[in-house]
């Protein structure tokens, strides 16, 4: 027969598949003892801890993706700006030579 806390860990065990969940609960169960009402406010608290550790690195992935990409974007936009210059310069270049061609 299962305890309150053993189909406590599986529930939160089933969401969580990772192999720090399982290890933190066979620690909880196998330490803590038979204080159940203790270990099941225990796992809680330390599955919300892991949640928010969880999607705290995640959050960091994506800032240190998007910030790549903003660094991308704006050497694109330089280049886009060097290229736009020697465009200009080329149309310059071009006119002049296209006035000295009819005086010639």
């Amino acid at each position: 027969m299962q305890t309150t806390l053993e189909r406590n860990v599986k529930c939160f065990s089933c969401r969580y598949e990772s192999w720090r969940w399982r290890f933190m609960c066979f620690i909880v169960l196998r330490v803590c003892g038979q204080n159940q009402i203790f270990n099941t406010q225990y796992l809680e608290v330390y599955f919300m801890q892991y949640s928010l550790g969880v999607k705290r690195d995640e959050m960091r992935k994506l800032e240190e993706i998007a910030a790549a990409e903003e660094r991308k974007l704006e050497q694109a936009e330089a280049f886009l700006e060097e290229d736009a210059a020697m465009f200009d310069e080329f149309l310059k270049e071009n006119d002049k030579n296209s006035v000295e061609a009819i005086k010639a």
